[in-house]
């Protein structure tokens, strides 16, 4: 692996860096601090990406033409052995840690492994560790080409890492509430399970580009199924207080053969029944046994002729197929198929063994043996992709089923198509990061089978070309575009990769073939092209809660507001269970200041709130609003949502209360809690699941207007296992102001006396000024009118300067109007006319005529 040479290098420590280029966010500048540090010539092909979570350097990439020197001095060097290459990289490291967010290489970094390219180059795959505890999925990985020198650096770590290492919760109780939690979600008996021993890890939200920056001592645990069902569910849970802080089943829905037949038999455990068929066998007559036989070998030969590649694990592993799969007789025959990395071979059902299915579940595998990416939000969709790739690929150029140019780019064709890769809409799959069909929960591990859709328009764009969103690509065609897709998947991503990650990885996986495989630099710009026109540079819109506006217009005034820190407006009460959590407030989460409201997710059958002691005016004469942060995690299982919160509200001082869902505007409840688990809250609409970080809601008051109300943010959980909970803060009750003045008023009373002929009026009308600006002087006439239309026929009965207004503040005015000898009001109107001569400009001039009337 490492070449015999005999080399006397120079040390200096310096890092000489070429020019970058900040492709991730232009308006972000170039830090010159980071530019002192690295000494930087100005040479123009090499990236920089920063991650906009963390603000750190997430990847950095150059061509082979003009790689990042340090000048390191090893005397005597026989060859270049892996301690060399250990300690270069780290050097590298060392010259930027600041910037990727490490503080001592040493005590921070675990060498993981060593790999190569058809270059060459030698890759260094580090895990991040504090206090020799692993960080979940915390890598760095280090491309370097033989003369020592830096082609490529790919982050994805958590900076800044500073957290107690001593659990409070042991690895025995922590065992016992992951079986249970997979024991509910998959209404299994706990005997069926089998657990794997835990491991301290750290785990940090941001990995997976959650807004949550909050690192956690977990228990890292993987439960799985004994009688061989699809499930291999991972579990982090919190070593100080026994909470699931993450969760996702890693079943991911292999020339020598074996291959099984289960007959749908569910009693059948795997492998099987056989083996029925081995390496070098006659065909069975068995359709399905047969099949998978021959799209294995496609699969194998695929690998070994593209990437010289003996197999899955690339030392000739035995590839081995169950067909005729069966879970239980409810589910027979089984419609599905799955890699089980348990047991190391695919798992296919009756009917379902296509090529390009086969060459998906094994590209899986070839996952696992690589990048070993995570099967959870998008570093799952890629996952899916890869595979989804592979599968296509091998059915393209294997020459057997329908390729024709109207099939071109389905998969699954020959079965049931469920995907397109040139056209992911036409199966509700996105295909650019702004799409709306990209999906933000967390059903299916986040959307793994739906999101996959962005990578796999990307792979088409890359092979076949054409115009898509604003770009016109030049395809590559299989070959090259296979050759980068693997460059990328084994020695480019880590295990927690996202999209952006994979924008970054795909070029440089195109730069470090090019001269190879006819690849060229013009190919890597269409590459460039490809990833632009799918947005993979970007985070989806649609993944981030949209923040619930103030005002529309203008400015909000207050009539309740509280950031928390005082401690001084709430209460905890129960609701329909005596029990009540500890606490109502946390200083670990909030969006300002420290603390916020904390509605903890409890891990017992729990109904509390947490409620305004005091009762606050809405307003009649305007629209008033409420608004919070919030950000919540409540325990769900894929599309089944067990705990919840939701708002209420009461106008009797809290004798009453009424759900106030109906009243929110912006983000709202987003789920219903299942009915099956004795919850409180069941079948009742309620904030469920996770909002991924803080965002915002507002309600609209309206229907309160006139009335005393008091609000109140209530949580019900089940039993058994308990996720984070419900964090609120910055609450206000409130009006929305436009700047300016705005001038109006209202009747309070208006009476009429008549004695003799002689009629007088008399009553009180107040002047407001509803702006945000002091008010010059102006006139309030009063006329007499037939009817509630001002017109200028009216008579002029009294007119009033006022000689200023300020802003939010009002004057009453106390009448008494003589009538004209033989006038009488009643039966007619009174009209007010507040700045009548339009003296002041104001915000709104359609509110100055106020009506009274008819009279009596």
């Amino acid at each position: 692996m490492f070449s015999k040479i005999k080399l006397l290098i120079t040390l200096v420590f310096v890092l000489i860096l070429p020019c970058f280029v900040f492709a991730l966010d232009k308006d972000k500048g170039i830090n010159q601090h980071l530019f002192d540090t690295l000494r930087l010539n100005r040479v123009e092909d090499v990236v920089i990406g920063y991650n906009e979570l963390t603000g750190k350097i997430r990847f950095i990439g150059t061509s082979h033409d003009n790689p990042i020197k340090l000048k390191e001095t090893f005397r005597n060097i026989d060859k270049l052995s892996k301690d060399i290459y250990d300690k270069t990289g780290k050097f590298y490291i060392e010259s930027i840690k600041n910037f990727i967010g490490v503080s001592d290489i040493n005590n921070e970094l675990k060498l993981i492994k060593f790999s190569e390219n058809s270059y060459k180059d030698t890759f260094i795959r580090y895990q991040q560790t504090f206090y020799n505890i692993p960080v979940f999925p915390g890598e760095i990985i280090i491309q370097l080409n033989k003369n020592l020198q830096l082609i490529s650096l790919t982050s994805k770590i958590v900076p800044d890492i500073n957290i107690r290492t001593s659990p409070l919760i042991d690895s025995a109780k922590s065992k016992d509430i992951a079986l249970k939690a997979v024991a509910k979600w998959y209404k299994e008996a706990s005997d069926s399970l089998k657990i794997q021993e835990p491991e301290l890890w750290i785990y940090n939200p941001i990995v997976f580009n959650i807004k949550n920056n909050k690192n956690y001592l977990v228990w890292k645990i993987t439960v799985e199924s004994k009688d061989l069902k699809p499930i291999k569910h991972l579990i982090l849970v919190d070593a100080f207080d026994g909470k699931i802080r993450l969760h996702f089943n890693t079943i991911e829905k292999s020339l020598k053969r074996k291959i099984y037949d289960n007959y749908n038999n569910p009693e059948l455990s795997l492998p099987g029944y056989g083996p029925v068929r081995m390496e070098g066998q006659g065909a069975t007559g068995i359709t399905d046994v047969d099949l998978a036989y021959e799209y294995m070998g496609d699969f194998y030969n695929f690998f070994k002729s593209n990437f010289n590649r003996d197999s899955i694990d690339g030392k000739g592993m035995t590839l081995v197929a169950t067909v005729r799969y069966c879970e239980t007789y409810d589910n027979c025959p089984y419609d599905n198929d799955f890699w089980s990395s348990q047991y190391q071979q695919i798992v296919l059902g009756d009917g379902t063994v296509t090529d390009d299915c086969v060459g998906h579940e094994l590209g899986h595998a070839i996952t696992d043996y690589s990048a070993n990416l995570c099967y959870y939000m998008q570093s799952g969709a890629i996952n899916e992709s890869f595979s989804d790739i592979w599968g296509e690929f091998i059915d393209l150029t294997n020459g057997k089923g329908n390729d024709s140019p109207g099939y071109r780019w389905y998969l699954f064709e020959d079965d049931d198509s469920s995907r397109n890769m040139a056209n992911p809409g036409m199966f509700d799959q996105p295909q650019r990061m702004s799409d709306y069909l990209y999906y933000c929960g967390t059903f299916d591990n986040g959307g793994v089978h739906t999101n996959s859709g962005v990578g796999n328009k990307t792979a088409y764009l890359i092979t076949d070309g054409g115009y898509f969103n604003g770009y016109n690509i030049s395809g590559l065609g299989i070959t090259k575009t296979a050759q980068i897709y693997y460059e990328t998947l084994t020695h480019l991503l880590t295990s927690g990769s996202d999209y952006i990650d994979l924008y970054y990885a795909l070029y440089q996986g195109c730069m470090n073939l090019t001269g190879k495989y006819g690849i060229t630099q013009y190919d890597c710009e269409q590459v460039r092209k490809a990833t632009l026109a799918t947005e993979l540079n970007v985070s989806s819109k649609y993944c981030v809660y949209p923040k619930a506006p103030v005002c529309e217009t203008g400015e909000p005034v207050d009539i309740f507001y509280d950031d928390i820190e005082g401690k001084a407006y709430w209460k905890l009460t129960p609701v329909t269970i005596s029990s009540l959590p500890k606490y109502m407030y946390s200083s670990t989460y909030a969006t300002s200041g420290t603390y916020s409201l904390y509605g903890e997710n409890l891990d017992y059958l729990s109904d509390f709130a947490i409620a305004m002691k005091k009762s606050v005016p809405i307003p009649s004469n305007k629209i008033a609003y409420l608004h919070f942060d919030h950000a919540y995690d409540f325990e769900s299982e894929e599309s089944t949502m067990y705990d919840g919160g939701i708002v209420e509200y009461s106008t009797d001082g809290g004798i009453t209360w009424h759900d106030a869902g109906s009243m929110i505007i912006n983000n709202g409840y987003d789920g219903i809690i299942y009915t099956g688990a004795g919850n409180p809250l069941s079948g009742r609409y309620a904030y469920t699941g996770t909002s991924f970080g803080f965002t915002s809601s507002r309600l609209n008051l309206s229907s309160l207007g006139g009335k005393n109300v008091r609000f109140r943010f209530r949580i019900a959980n089940d039993e058994a296992y308990a996720d984070d909970g419900w964090y609120i803060d910055n609450i206000r009750i409130y009006t929305c102001q436009i700047k300016g003045i705005d001038l109006t008023g209202q009747w309070l009373n208006l009476n009429q006396t008549c004695r003799s002929g002689k009629c007088n009026i008399k009553g009180k009308f107040i002047t407001q000024n509803t702006g945000t600006s002091v008010s010059t002087q102006f006139t309030v006439k009063f006329y007499l009118s037939s009817n509630n239309i001002f017109d200028e026929d009216d008579l002029l009965i009294k007119e009033i300067i006022i000689k200023t207004l300020k802003n939010d503040a009002s004057k009453t005015l106390n009448l008494s109007i003589k009538l004209p000898s033989g006038a009488s009001a009643s039966g007619k109107y009174i009209i007010a006319f507040v700045d009548a001569n339009g003296t002041v400009g104001e915000i709104d001039e359609n509110n100055n005529k106020i009506v009274f009337g008819p009279m009596e």
